[in-house]
């Protein structure tokens, strides 16, 4: 396998035209996911600390109490990473585009990844559902990875 230039990583997280396959919109998704972890990983332990710290001295930690603390750690995360956020769902859209492409629906489809519930059947119907083979209105097969 060859090495990767950086023009090409950025065609294929910010290009939408051509096509993508089922192994490079995997590999995209499973990248996309390290960053998101990479991101959100160091920062939600000190947001959960902070909300912990901010209770009153003394206060006992009840079940509803930890899934509240939780819960306002997470917002407090997304406020924190909403632009990095904003990238990678634009990056998100994009690979999908490609990958509806690549089995002839319009790129469009993608929009469906912004829908909750939706974009799970979406996401593993791109991941199974082979392309088309050869050229379609698309374009040929484009390997960017």
């Amino acid at each position: 396998m060859k090495p990767v230039s950086a023009m090409q990583m950025a065609a294929f997280f910010f290009s939408f035209f051509g096509r993508t396959t089922r192994r490079e919109y995997i590999m995209g998704m499973a990248i996309i996911i390290l960053v998101q972890t990479a991101i959100v990983l160091p920062i939600l332990p000190r947001n959960i600390e902070a909300v912990l710290d901010s209770l009153p001295a003394g206060t006992e930690l009840t079940e509803d109490m930890a899934l509240d603390v939780v819960t306002t750690a997470v917002n407090i995360t997304v406020g924190q990473v909403w632009v990095p956020a904003i990238l990678i769902t634009i990056m998100t859209v994009v690979i999908a585009a490609r990958r509806f492409q690549d089995f002839g629906v319009h790129g469009l489809a993608a929009v469906l990844l912004l829908i909750p519930i939706v974009n799970i059947l979406a996401m593993l119907a791109l991941a199974i559902i082979p392309g088309t083979a050869g050229p379609n209105r698309y374009g040929p097969q484009v390997r960017y990875v």
